[in-house]
């Protein structure tokens, strides 16, 4: 079972930077800046959401299949890393310096195919990136440990994206300082991105003759214990997808507190990184699956405090209430990062044939289809409740009804706790634990 170096460690960690650092900017204020900044209703807003990630999740299968087979004297996954991190960067400075458009179809129009390329962008770094784990190292607590660090730069990246909307303002409250903010994070998504590029040797990996793109997809996608991973990883991320994007209009609309929400998340986001290494340990005493369903049960618990005690406490008590949450979202980092690798070296072993590309790419394809669900959900929930944008990105807080208020903060609890409970009874079916992973391995051994 292989051991990992420092060095290796590291600089793969670090990649993960610039992927939540993207992955939760898009979260946190994407849908937020075409209603509110740009003037869009929010049907429009988490449509044109909707459209670039299933256009994103389109994108995975081909990008996986072609890392797979890419037979690159620079390895397999590094150069899709170098070019798409490029890429990435270039189109995000671009999204946030186009001018603003008088007519909302035209705005429309345009963020809708930008937000698609800039997931495409992504896709090329994130699928690659992600394959890279599983050859890394076979070993089951050590690919839990490894997956320890990547989460603690991950929760890093998170945090950076909690400075997008200050950042912006710090700039100008004009285009310029969107474009600042652009610049800035992006910047450290490229970085993050080229350090495992130049400090992480790929593994020679001695592989039978790879099966046609759709055996290997149909193979997959018949594996119970990939399954019962999966399920509860879409139902997961679709929840913590609505919740994200609705705190911003939570603390803004319902408690005229606009500045509460980084504090919310900046709070949420540390008590997560603090408690990684106890999840670590844990995961090590009573397995991965039950420390996944154990964390987001306690994080479902907080959210339902939020929703009950909202409306007869301050602002302040559901900052604190999100805060302490994150000892069990902590959980949502790094559980399904570290029980993947374990899939699919139990694949290789009984298959012969490295497929990561294959199994990242369905894992990230739903993952999309869930965010780009919960982005409608929003939007259509909004438009719904009678929500009324800001005209032309004004600064000004629209006065909303009684009726919108307890829409957003339905978006808040009971719909989030809803598919967090349904993926914690999906998720007590998933059967790899570590002697079951040590007895398939001695078996084929």
């Amino acid at each position: 079972m292989k051991k990992l170096s420092l060095k290796t460690s590291f600089g793969f960690a670090i990649g993960d930077i610039g992927g939540n650092l993207y992955f939760s900017l898009v979260g946190f204020i994407f849908l937020f800046y075409l209603t509110d900044e740009l003037g869009l209703s929010g049907a429009l807003a988490g449509t044109a959401m909707m459209i670039g990630k299933i256009w994103d999740a389109i994108s995975d299968p081909i990008v996986s299949s072609l890392s797979d087979r890419c037979k690159s004297k620079f390895g397999r996954r590094r150069p899709f890393i170098f070019w798409g991190a490029l890429l990435l960067f270039t189109l995000l400075v671009i999204t946030f310096s186009l001018p603003k458009f008088s007519s909302k179809v035209t705005t429309f129009i345009v963020y809708t195919i930008m937000f698609s390329l800039l997931n495409t962008s992504f896709t090329l770094v994130n699928i690659p990136y992600s394959s890279l784990q599983p050859e890394l190292t076979d070993d089951y607590n050590e690919t839990t440990k490894l997956t320890g660090l990547r989460m603690f730069f991950a929760i890093i990246g998170t945090l950076l994206a909690v400075l997008g909307r200050p950042i912006a303002e710090y700039f100008g409250t004009d285009n310029r300082g969107w474009t600042y903010m652009a610049v800035i994070l992006g910047l450290i998504m490229l970085i993050s991105s080229w350090i495992t590029v130049f400090t992480v040797e790929e593994s020679k990996i001695a592989k039978k003759k790879q099966k046609s793109v759709f055996l290997s997809f149909k193979e997959a996608l018949i594996n119970k214990e990939f399954i019962f991973a999966l399920i509860p990883w879409v139902l997961f991320v679709t929840a913590v997808t609505v919740i994200q994007t609705s705190f911003l209009y939570y603390f803004k609309y319902i408690y005229n507190k606009e500045g509460l929400f980084e504090l919310s998340l900046f709070g949420l986001i540390i008590v997560s990184l603090l408690s990684l290494p106890l999840w670590v340990i844990i995961a090590k005493r009573i397995d991965k699956g039950p420390s996944y369903i154990l964390g987001m049960s306690i994080f479902s618990i907080g959210l339902i405090l939020i929703y009950f005690l909202s409306p007869y406490s301050s602002p302040y008590t559901s900052v604190i209430i999100i805060s302490f949450s994150g000892i069990g979202f902590s959980t949502h980092y790094i559980m399904p990062n570290a029980i993947i690798p374990d899939i699919i070296e139990l694949d290789y072993i009984r298959s012969g044939i490295r497929r990561e590309g294959v199994y990242y790419s369905i894992w990230n394809f739903l993952l999309k289809l869930g965010q780009a669900l919960a982005g409608l959900v929003i939007g259509l929930t909004l438009d719904i409740v009678g929500f009324i944008p800001p005209v032309n990105g004004s600064k000004q807080i629209v006065l909303q009804s009684k009726n919108t208020l307890d829409g957003i903060a339905f978006l808040c609890g009971p719909i989030p706790v809803f598919l967090l409970i349904i993926g914690i009874l999906v998720l007590r079916k998933y059967p790899i634990s570590i002697n079951y992973y040590n007895m398939i391995k001695n078996e084929k051994y």
